[in-house]
């Protein structure tokens, strides 16, 4: 996707600091200039309606407090921010399970990153979209 790495920002998801900057610092490694975040999927909710322009890519952890990544998923497909309805998502998981993969199908997840996630596999996916 032509937009990652210029104006569109990316959007990290996961209650985990310490893995928002990890991801935060691969990105910036890969080209990634402008970088949001959000501590769970609430948060990411009221993320995406500010932004402006809308990301070019969110990155969201499945495991989170009051919203986890399949519900942020769900939510943003279902147009909760319909400026992001078609923005790609990718999971962040440890287990890249037969029930995660089932789950990623429903929810139209563009692909998985296994923590921690390493700068190839950041470039690999930023490659394909």
């Amino acid at each position: 996707m032509d937009m990652i790495g210029g104006e569109a920002p990316v959007l990290i998801v996961d209650d985990d600091p310490l893995a928002r900057e990890l991801l935060t610092a691969v990105l910036a490694g890969c080209g990634v200039s402008r970088v949001l975040s959000a501590g769970d999927g609430e948060a990411a909710l009221a993320v995406l309606a500010q932004a402006t322009p809308p990301p070019a890519l969110i990155i969201s952890d499945i495991d989170m407090p009051r919203l986890d990544g399949w519900s942020l998923a769900r939510r943003v497909r279902m147009g909760a921010v319909e400026a992001c309805r078609e923005v790609p998502i990718v999971m962040l998981t440890a287990n890249n399970s037969d029930r995660n993969q089932q789950k990623a199908a429903i929810h139209k997840i563009t692909a998985y990153l296994v923590k921690p996630p390493t700068p190839d596999a950041v470039k690999g996916i930023l490659s394909s979209l």
